[in-house]
């Protein structure tokens, strides 16, 4: 804008006389001069085709009608529509601050108090022009909403249905989606929308849009299935209307009755709703009911046919995916088995019953409900993997919930196969000795896991181990402490450990990183602020981790189990500083396997390397000051001899 044009808007008086006030920017605000004359030379100030300008315009537009009391304009007369149109658009873009948003407001309203209405274009054969993004569906972009329904009172011709090239989405799309009731019937009337008609960017209907909108109105529902709306349409997701109602947040019955109201229309007017139908990604609105724990609804769908049998194309029931979940509400699943007979043992296209997916996610109260049900704890997936086998194959290393399981197996009679072989011949006490669950082979060998046939997993059968646990300092001394505490109850049950499997197991701890760093400056133990730290966290009421740290390993043998290390794991040194915590659980690995890698390091160093040559008191002092690494080399040079 150049000196002249700003001067011809911004005068002190105007030709009629009238005296201009100027604010503190220098604006002629004096609304009550605000004429036909004022508002041609603001629209002959900028260049209409630079964004930056038409804001300017709009800047000094508002602030020209803001405090308009006088007969309103006819802005007709004055800008062309496409420029109307233009400002209005530009006063949405600006939605998302709080002057945006008033500005915008104020200025939608002024339209409309103006009587301003929008003037569809024709072709050169008198078409209508349809393909335009106009303000409304800008402001629908947006998310403006409710305000946003103020526009219908610009946008009044019902029948012109304007489509936005971009999204696809139409006027009477919005109409629905914002619960304009009146606007939606005035479509409808004329004629000239077909109530299933779809945003072809997504394939959703009226219906859909309608019932996924934040503020749905049955009504619109109502009138649409009246009109001929198709129940059943899938949009591109494969999901049905019925799937947009069961995908509704839970609240408190409601969606129960919308779906009721659906139904009983749909049934009435169109033909009967299609419930059991699965998305593409696999779900039915029994499935989304569930997972949203909404009872009602539940109870509604199985009310209306839905089928908790109902199979996708890899096999799974809605039992199997409820069971998948994480959290869940017994009492939902209890509903499926009220209303019809459920298959417990149903099995996808990977073999897995509900129960495989149960306790996977230790659901202790849905196993027993499966289990008292009828379903078979001895069911094999493709793999040969029982539940049991899952169990033992999880990372999560939960006595409690196993011994339930074995006690629910026990109370309804079902004899479980404890020494069951998967397809890969592991048994579930190898996968809970290969993952490294202490806890967990402590009761299977209390349940009589057998040890005569048992074979101690190999280093690539610990390779399976999740790769996170050789990179968290944490998960060391817990790997550290379990495997070893492993070791310690399979002796004590008559296991006898030979020199491979001793050699495994100094391999993981080296492939593993389970011990002291060579490259740590030795004395990070002695510095104050460790010693301050470590004196204040305790292993037992008369050992801190500050002595332990100073204690042989010897010593430390004698005065700790490993299960007072594995106590030590997370809670308790994440105390520590972040400088001190990496070193100290790599400390504690290498102490608390020292015993262990001399033990099975000291014949073999006796025999093989120096060939009983020096006696063995000599040959025990000689590797008394090696690292666990060192000890490791020479069994392996031994073994190798």
């Amino acid at each position: 804008m150049n000196n002249n044009d700003r001067r011809s808007i911004e005068g002190s008086h105007d030709e009629d006389g009238g005296a201009g006030n100027e604010n503190q920017n220098g604006d002629f605000i004096n609304a009550n001069l605000l004429d036909k004359k004022q508002l041609e030379g603001l629209k002959s100030s900028v260049d209409w085709e630079v964004e930056s300008q038409r804001y300017i315009i709009f800047d000094q537009f508002f602030r020209l009608i803001g405090d308009w009391k006088g007969p309103l304009s006819d802005l007709r007369n004055i800008f062309q529509l496409e420029e109307i149109e233009r400002l209005l658009i530009d006063s949405i873009a600006r939605w998302g601050t709080s002057e945006g948003e008033n500005q915008a407001i104020r200025f939608i309203r002024f339209l409309v108090e103006t009587g301003y209405k929008d003037k569809p274009k024709v072709d050169k054969d008198g078409k209508l022009m349809l393909h335009r993004r106009t303000a409304l569906l800008c402001a629908y972009s947006k998310g403006i909403y409710p305000f946003g329904r103020e526009l219908f009172k610009i946008y009044d011709r019902f029948d012109v249905n304007y489509i936005d090239e971009k999204s696809s989405y139409t006027h009477f799309h919005v109409a629905c989606q914002w619960g304009c009731m009146d606007v939606v019937e005035k479509f409808l009337e004329l004629g000239r929308v077909d109530p299933n008609l779809l945003v072809t960017t997504t394939g959703s209907s009226p219906l859909h849009v309608t019932l996924e909108s934040d503020h749905v109105d049955p009504k619109i529902v109502e009138i649409l299935l009246r009109h001929g709306a198709n129940p059943n349409v899938a949009n591109r997701a494969g999901l049905t209307p019925v799937h947009f109602v069961s995908k509704r947040p839970n609240n408190h019955g409601t969606n129960a009755h919308l779906l009721e109201m659906f139904c009983e229309l749909a049934n009435e007017k169109y033909k009967p709703v299609q419930i059991n139908v699965a998305s593409e990604a696999g779900l039915t609105p029994l499935d989304y009911a569930v997972a949203r724990q909404c009872k009602s609804l539940t109870k509604s769908l199985l009310r209306f046919g839905a089928d908790p049998n109902f199979t996708t194309v890899k096999g799974l029931t809605t039992l199997h995916k409820i069971c998948s979940y994480d959290n869940l509400n017994v009492k939902l699943v209890k509903m499926l088995f009220k209303y019809k007979p459920v298959k417990v043992d149903a099995q996808d296209d990977q073999g897995y019953t509900p129960m495989h997916y149960a306790v996977n996610r230790c659901h202790q109260s849905v196993v027993e409900l499966l289990l008292r049900n009828g379903s078979d704890p001895n069911s094999p997936n493709l793999e040969g993997s029982t539940p049991l086998h899952v169990i033992c194959d999880n990372r999560s290393d939960d006595a409690e919930f196993l011994e339930a399981f074995l006690k629910i197996c026990k109370d309804t009679h079902q004899k479980l196969r404890i020494e069951a072989r998967d397809k890969k011949g592991r048994t579930p006490l190898k996968l809970a000795v290969g993952n490294i669950l202490p806890n967990t082979v402590d009761v299977l060998l209390n349940q009589g896991a057998g040890l005569s046939s048992f074979v101690f997993p190999t280093v690539k059968q610990f390779d399976e181990i999740n790769d996170y646990r050789k990179h968290v300092w944490c998960s060391k001394l817990l790997v550290a402490s379990g495997l070893l505490m492993i070791v310690e109850r399979l002796e004590k049950r008559g296991y006898e450990l030979v020199q491979s499997d001793a050699l495994t197991i100094m391999e993981f701890f080296t492939k593993y990183d389970l011990r002291e760093s060579s490259d740590v400056e030795e004395p990070w133990y002695d510095e104050e602020s460790f010693e301050i730290e470590a004196k204040k966290i305790m292993v037992k009421p008369s050992l801190s981790l500050y002595d332990l740290t100073r204690l042989r390993p010897e010593k430390a043998a004698k005065m700790l189990t490993y299960r007072h290390y594995l106590k030590l794991t997370c809670t308790k040194i994440s105390k520590l500083s972040k400088e001190f915590r990496r070193n100290c659980a790599e400390h504690l690995c290498e102490k608390l396997a020292r015993p262990f890698f001399r033990r099975w390091t000291l014949y073999p160093f006796w025999e093989q390397i120096v060939l009983y040559r020096l006696p063995l008191l000599c040959c025990d002092m000689m590797i008394d000051n090696l690292k666990n690494k060192d000890l490791f080399n020479i069994c392996l040079a031994a073994t190798k001899q």
